[in-house]
């Protein structure tokens, strides 16, 4: 069973990724009924512009938010071969702004903490960059708190229906701090270096969401939360709820990559997202950075597929130990 699970894993992802790059640039279908991210929906045009797809060369492979002007956050295991992102549109083979990645900033020992990397953009993006969920927004991250997932990933438990829309599902907090260590929480980063989602409703995060956003809904606007990592160890289909790193346990790694002062949220007024269309109001803090991006990055679209790996069961005894070890390879989105 392990050795069907570490070969069929890396299969997967290499079938997914089979993409002429050199043949035509029309978007690529699949049959079957659109069913989302895991039990969502489309994303209406202009909703969620600062969620980006991420290229590799002729490709899309993860998917990354936009956390300052020229700064894509995306999941550390997505770092290999990315050559570019595109921003503010619903479909991955069209439309907004392409712009290429011209620096990838890993997390050091990503795989063993915490699972980021950042992208530095060519040029300013024009779209808004989204405001991290930090200070008073955190007041609202207790168990059982809206929020929305978004991402290109797969839309089927199994992770084998693709199309190139922008998905998004609504779905609560499970784990705040993650600290349930045997559904897949890393120990080296707990408490609040990650958190658990989407257990109890069946919405979930899937393959090819890597590196996406996970926005906590509040009354004073939708917030970075977590970055999607993987799925937990109780689930082997998309569906039974996954692991999502948090950025602001970061802030200060986050701020010195990028050379810039990331805003904090006034939920009295001042540094606060109104919502999903990505607009801010920054206020004039103190030392917090304005968040507009001036520049511009445009590009042909690409015919591409998402990918990712599948997560592996849970289990017990000999079996949690070497699991722990493959886990990275099985679960990872």
């Amino acid at each position: 069973m392990l050795l069907s699970i570490l070969i069929t894993a890396p299969a997967m992802a290499q079938e997914l990724q089979s993409v002429d790059s050199a043949s035509s640039f029309d978007a690529p279908t699949r049959s079957g009924s659109v069913q989302s991210v895991v039990g969502g929906s489309e994303v209406s045009t202009g909703d969620w512009p600062d969620t980006a797809a991420i290229y590799f060369g002729g490709q899309v492979g993860c998917t990354g938010v936009l956390i300052a002007p020229n700064a894509v956050l995306s999941a550390g295991h997505c770092v290999e071969g990315i050559t570019a992102v595109r921003l503010d549109t619903n479909d991955f083979a069209q439309g907004g702004e392409r712009i290429r990645v011209t620096e990838v900033i890993e997390y050091p020992d990503s795989q063993r903490t915490y699972d980021l990397a950042i992208l530095i953009l060519e040029s300013d993006a024009e779209t808004e960059p989204r405001m991290l969920a930090r200070g008073c927004a955190l007041e609202d991250l207790t168990e059982g708190a809206d929020v929305t997932v978004v991402g290109y990933g797969a839309q089927n438990p199994q992770g084998t229906m693709y199309n190139s829309t922008l998905m998004e599902g609504f779905t609560t907090i499970d784990d705040p701090e993650c600290t349930d260590f045997p559904s897949g929480c890393e120990q080296s980063v707990s408490p609040g270096g990650e958190l658990g989602a989407g257990a109890r409703d069946e919405v979930d995060s899937c393959y090819g969401d890597s590196g996406g956003p996970l926005y906590l809904n509040t009354d004073h606007g939708d917030y970075l939360v977590g970055i999607t990592s993987r799925g937990y160890n109780t689930s082997w289909d998309c569906g039974g709820g996954g692991i999502y790193v948090r950025p602001d346990a970061v802030i200060d790694w986050l701020e010195e990559e990028i050379g810039e002062t990331l805003p904090t949220p006034d939920c009295d007024g001042g540094s606060v997202d109104s919502g999903p269309d990505g607009t801010e109001d920054t206020g004039s803090q103190p030392g917090n950075g304005n968040g507009n991006g001036n520049g511009n990055g445009n590009g042909n679209s690409e015919e591409m597929w998402a990918t990712g790996c599948s997560h592996a069961p849970g289990s017990t005894g000999w079996m949690v130990a070497l699991l722990a070890l493959i886990a990275p390879l099985v679960r990872r989105r």
